[in-house]
């Protein structure tokens, strides 16, 4: 369950991790339903004959498992807690029913294993994704603190840049002034101008 890539933590989170964390919990939910009714349906219930109910809803595949999994026994003296032919005082397959804790019925681990994995990994992908997403909202403050930096303007640097190109406009304008005033002495060949 451990996110690949650092620029989509929660991309990453959204596509593979929640989606393993949903089918680790199928795959429990699938164990812990099948093997509890399998050891139900092995025994005889308070009146002394098989049971009629399951304890949970029977799975029809692993996908899907928890969200649907739900005690559908609504009846306590259906539990077959005792061995078949053993009578209403046996609790043998109640005890058979306890000691699934302790066997591998969730991918090859015992329940209390599995949950205990399970709770490791996903601690552990919070916490990745919690700081790639702290690293990766500070990547993105400083590139807009850059952008800022880079797009903004000084006003104080625009003014002496105005004042600077409306000297050099007036220059040029006396310039064109000047050389209208030669040229119109030029072509008055022989009549005195006077040039300012």
């Amino acid at each position: 369950m451990k996110p690949t890539g650092s620029g989509c933590s929660y991309l990453t989170a959204r596509d593979q991790d929640i989606p393993q964390v949903l089918t680790a919990l199928d795959q429990l939910a699938d164990g812990i339903s099948t093997q509890v009714n399998l050891q139900n349906d092995s025994g005889w219930n308070l009146s002394g004959s098989a049971p009629t109910t399951n304890i949970f809803t029977p799975p029809t595949a692993v996908a899907g498992s928890a969200a649907n999994m739900s005690v559908v026994m609504t009846d306590a003296s259906q539990v077959a807690a005792a061995a078949q032919g053993q009578g209403s005082g046996d609790s043998s397959n109640a005890s058979a029913m306890a000691a699934l804790l302790s066997e591998p019925i969730a991918n090859g681990l015992t329940p209390s294993d599995f949950y205990s994995n399970f709770v490791t990994a996903l601690g552990s992908t919070v916490s990745q994704v919690q700081t790639e997403n702290t690293a990766q909202n500070a990547s993105v403050t400083q590139l807009q603190t850059t952008r800022d930096a880079l797009s903004s303007v000084n006003l104080n640097d625009e003014a002496s840049f105005m004042q600077e190109f409306e000297r050099s406009y007036q220059a040029a304008s006396q310039v064109f002034t000047l050389l209208n005033t030669v040229m119109t002495s030029a072509l008055n060949l022989g009549v005195e101008t006077a040039v300012s």
